[in-house]
This record gives structure tokens, C-alpha cells and sequence, in this order.
């Protein structure tokens, strides 16, 4: 049904086909629908204030389950402040660990090492370079090259590589609604 006024002229073209109701018919027609979607919205509108005036209630109501959240997430808080406080002491005690065991074998290493140059040092560099033995001082000398190569190797370190706080760590808030439909027209 088009339900629209038209004109004898628009009969024959744009509405050619469609059924037609004479005006009086229906104005009375859409004067009914009319009222009966106005008391629709009156009676939307009386639900929409009851609603309005049990959320005002509900606020009130909420207020203790307002204060139970705050609580809960505080709660939460000192347990992840006690669980980090707590890993703070683990990670200490093993660095502390770790420190003293990269400390004992970097010492071991660097005696090796002063050992080494010690032995080559006590080849008499001297008398290699004198005594014009070609061989010898090839040999003589890649080793120290050697030796020199290692004594500059870098010692060994420990790093901290920090974390992030995230909201799976600590929790989050959801929002439960009850929405209200939008009137439309």
C-alpha cells in the first residue's frame, strides 16, 4: 500500500496500478493510527520514567556493591604488590647466585689466561727475535697473536630485563547493561 495523498493527475502516471482509498477513508485510517502510536508513547514513556525511578533506587541499593568493588580491586592490589615484593626477593637471591658463579668463573678464566701469556712470555721473546729461526718465530708469533686475542675477550655480565604490568596481571572492569531500545520513528 503506498499510503500517500495524491492528486487525479499522478493516478494515471506514479500511482498507475496501486489501490486507491478516498481521502476521508483514509484520514481516518491514519488519525487511528496516529492515536494508537501516540499511546504507545505514552505508555513507553511511563515505563522509561519506572525504570528511571528503579535505577535511582538501584544507585542507592549500589552504593554497597560500589564499595565491595573498590575493596575487591584494593585487594587485589596488596596480592600483586606481596606476589611482586615476593619475586623482587627470588630474582635477588639469584642474581646474587649467578653474580658469585660469573665472578668465580671469569676469575678462573683470567688466571688461564695470565697463565698463557705468563708461558709464552717465558719463551724469551728475545732470544726468538735473535736468533733469525724463521720457523720458530712464525709459530712463536701466531701464539702470542693468539694469546693476545683471547686476553681481550670481553668478561661476562648479568642483565635485568624488565617486565610490564598488564590488566591480566591485576584484573579489569566490565560494564553489564541493560540497555533501553531507542524510540524510532
Amino acid at each position: 500500500m503506498c499510503d500517500t495523498l495524491v492528486c487525479a493527475l499522478c493516478i494515471g502516471n506514479t500511482h498507475n496500478g496501486h489501490v486507491l482509498v478516498e481521502i476521508s477513508k483514509g484520514f481516518n485510517i491514519r488519525k487511528e493510527k496516529f492515536k494508537s502510536s501516540q499511546k504507545k508513547i505514552e505508555d513507553k514513556i511511563g515505563n522509561l520514567i519506572k525504570i528511571k525511578n528503579e535505577m535511582t533506587e538501584v544507585n542507592m541499593k549500589d552504593s554497597a556493591k560500589y564499595k565491595d568493588l573498590i575493596q575487591g580491586i584494593e585487594a587485589q592490589n596488596v596480592k600483586v604488590k606481596n606476589a611482586a615484593d615476593k619475586y623482587t626477593d627470588h630474582l635477588k637471591s639469584e642474581l646474587n647466585k649467578k653474580w658469585r658463579a660469573l665472578q668465580t668463573e671469569e676469575i678462573e678464566k683470567l688466571e688461564e689466561v695470565i697463565v698463557s701469556l705468563q708461558g709464552l712470555l717465558s719463551s724469551n721473546v728475545e732470544d726468538i727475535v735473535l736468533s733469525n729461526d724463521v720457523e720458530k718465530l712464525f709459530i712463536e708469533s701466531s701464539k702470542l697473536s693468539c694469546a693476545l686475542n683471547i686476553a681481550e675477550t670481553n668478561l661476562g655480565s648479568i642483565s635485568f630485563l624488565s617486565g610490564q604490568i598488564s590488566p591480566n596481571i591485576m584484573g579489569s572492569l566490565q560494564v553489564v547493561s541493560n540497555a533501553v531500545d531507542e524510540v524510532k520513528d
